[in-house]
C-alpha cells in the first residue's frame, strides 16, 4: 500500500495552500494530493452559455484551483469578509506572498482601494444600509486562470497530484489512516480534507467509520441582477466591490450585495446535482453590463435544521420548471407576469447568459424572498439610481451554500477550507491551509498529536 506522510483530498485554495505550506514548513514530509476533477488546462465547460448538460464533474466548480478558478478572481485580505476566521498578520502575509510569487508581469492583476468611503458610508446609512469598504486584489477570471497555471506547474514538480480520483472512505489503521479512493488505497500519518463546498456533502460518507457530529449552517438565497454597466459605473469606480447590508422593514431579513462584476458576464454552474447561477468578469476584457447578486440569508431554528436541503429544493424546483436558470425582467416580476423571449429582446439590457430561460421567478422563490429583493432594490436605487428600473434583468435562483460544520475528536485528521463551514472565500480558505500545516509543525516540535480544531487561534 502506498504510504505518504500527508494526504490532502481536494486541490482548491485550501488544499493547494496546505501543500505549498508543507513544502516550506515540513520539507521532509511526502505529500499526496487527490483531486476529483481535471488538470487546470482541461477544465473547460462544454456548453459555456447554453443550457447546462449536468456533467458528472462540473468543470466550473471542480478541478485544480477549485471553484475559485472560474470565479471573478477577487481576493479580499480581510477577517471581516469571507468567513469566520480571525486572521493573524503572519497568515495574511503568507497568503499575500503566494500571490506575489505566482502573479507575474503577464497576469493582469490590479489592487483596488475604495475611494470616498465616508461619502458612500453616509449615503448608505441614510437609507438603512451598511457599507463595508474593502481593499480588493482583482485578478479577474483571466488572471485567476494564469495564476493557477503557475501554481500548478510549481506544485506538480514537488508534490504528487492525482487527478480524476475520488476519495470514498477513511479509516484508522494503527498509527496511520487509510484513504480509500475509486482508484486505490493510501496510508498517511495526516489526512487533510479540503473538499470545498462542491464536495462537502460527501464528508459524512467519507468519515463514516468515525463518530462525527454535523451542525447545520445558513444558506444565502436570491437572484443575480444584470444592468447596463453605466448604471453602476459611478459607485464601482469608487469601490470595485460595493458590499452593502440591509435589514428589510417587512420581515427584518438580512439582505446583501455579493460578487459585483463590473463589465462582467453571468454564468451557470452545476453544484450538488442542481444548476445555479453565478457571475464573473475579466480584468482586461469588459462587457457593457454589470452583474451582482442580491442574497437573503436564511437560518432555521428547531425542529428544522437543514438549510442546505432547503436551498437545494428551491433550485431543483427551478430546474424542473425551466431546465436550468430562470431569467425575468424586473418590470415583469412587479407586474406578476412571466418574461418571454420577445419581452427580453425588447429590453435595453442584452442578457450575457444566453442559456437562461425566460420565465417567472415567482413560481420558484417564496414571497418573502421576492419581497426582500424588491424592497432592497428600491432602497439601493437611492445610492445607485436606475438599478431598480423595469429593464433590470434577474437571473435565479442564486444560492450560496455554506457547508455544515462537522465536529470530531480524531487526532491528525482535519477538515479545512469552505468544506469545513468556517470559510467562505478564496483568502480565508488559503489561510486555513496554511494554519493547519503550522499546527502540525508545532505539534511535532512538541512531540504531540495534532488536534482537529484548526480554526481556534489560541
Amino acid at each position: 500500500m502506498n504510504r505518504h506522510d500527508i494526504v490532502i483530498v481536494g486541490a482548491g485554495p485550501a488544499g493547494l495552500t496546505a501543500a505549498y505550506s508543507a513544502l516550506k514548513y515540513l520539507p521532509d514530509h511526502s505529500i499526496l494530493t487527490i483531486e476529483k476533477g481535471n488538470r487546470l488546462e482541461k477544465r473547460k465547460c462544454p456548453v459555456h452559455d447554453r443550457p447546462c448538460v449536468k456533467c458528472p464533474v462540473c468543470h466550473i466548480t471542480q478541478g485544480f484551483g477549485g471553484a475559485g478558478t472560474f470565479s471573478d478572481g477577487k481576493i479580499v485580505f480581510s477577517s471581516t469578509i469571507g468567513g469566520e476566521l480571525q486572521v493573524k498578520e503572519d497568515e495574511r502575509e503568507f497568503v499575500k506572498g503566494i500571490f506575489e510569487k505566482f502573479v507575474d508581469s503577464s497576469i493582469p492583476g490590479k489592487l483596488y482601494r475604495p475611494q470616498d468611503v465616508e461619502d458612500i458610508t453616509y449615503k448608505a446609512m441614510k437609507y438603512g444600509m451598511k457599507y463595508i469598504p474593502s481593499e480588493i486584489f482583482h485578478l479577474g477570471t483571466d488572471g485567476g486562470f494564469l495564476f493557477n497555471q503557475n501554481f500548478q506547474k510549481f506544485l506538480e514538480e514537488r508534490v504528487d497530484i492525482h487527478f480524476h480520483e475520488t476519495a470514498e472512505k477513511i479509516e484508522k489503521a494503527g498509527g496511520y489512516f487509510r484513504v480509500h479512493t475509486d482508484r486505490g488505497s493510501y496510508e498517511a500519518k495526516y489526512v487533510i480534507l479540503a473538499p470545498g463546498r462542491a464536495g462537502s456533502h460527501k464528508l459524512r460518507d467519507i468519515l463514516s467509520p468515525f463518530r462525527v457530529k454535523s451542525y447545520g449552517n445558513k444558506v444565502d438565497l436570491g437572484v443575480r441582477v444584470e444592468v447596463p454597466a453605466m448604471i453602476m459605473e459611478e459607485i464601482t469606480t469608487k469601490t470595485y466591490e460595493p458590499k452593502l447590508i440591509y435589514y428589510t422593514k417587512q420581515f427584518d431579513d438580512r439582505v446583501r450585495t455579493f460578487c459585483v462584476n463590473p463589465g462582467g458576464v453571468v454564468i451557470q454552474e452545476f453544484v450538488n446535482d442542481v444548476i445555479t447561477v453565478n457571475g464573473f468578469s475579466y480584468e482586461l476584457k469588459k462587457t457593457e453590463n454589470t452583474n451582482f447578486a442580491i442574497l437573503v440569508t436564511v437560518s432555521f431554528t428547531e425542529p428544522f435544521d437543514d438549510p442546505l436541503a432547503y436551498g437545494s429544493s428551491i433550485l431543483k424546483l427551478a430546474n424542473l420548471i425551466s431546465g436550468g436558470v430562470i431569467l425575468q425582467k424586473l418590470g415583469d416580476l412587479r407586474k406578476g407576469r412571466r418574461s418571454t423571449e420577445k419581452r427580453i429582446a425588447e429590453g435595453i439590457v442584452e442578457p450575457s447568459l444566453k442559456g437562461a430561460i425566460p420565465g417567472d421567478l415567482a413560481f420558484v422563490l417564496p414571497y418573502r424572498f421576492l419581497s426582500d429583493i424588491i424592497e432592497f432594490l428600491d432602497v439601493l436605487s437611492n445610492l445607485v439610481p436606475g438599478v431598480n428600473e423595469d429593464f433590470a434583468l434577474l437571473y435565479g435562483p442564486e444560492v450560496k451554500f455554506y457547508s455544515n460544520k462537522i465536529y470530531h475528536d480524531v487526532k491528525n485528521l482535519f477538515i479545512i477550507g469552505d468544506g469545513s463551514g468556517y470559510t467562505r472565500g478564496i483568502f480565508q480558505s488559503m489561510v486555513s491551509g496554511y494554519r493547519q500545516i503550522k499546527n502540525i509543525k508545532e505539534a511535532e516540535e512538541k512531540g504531540q498529536v495534532c488536534a482537529p480544531a484548526w480554526w481556534a487561534t489560541d
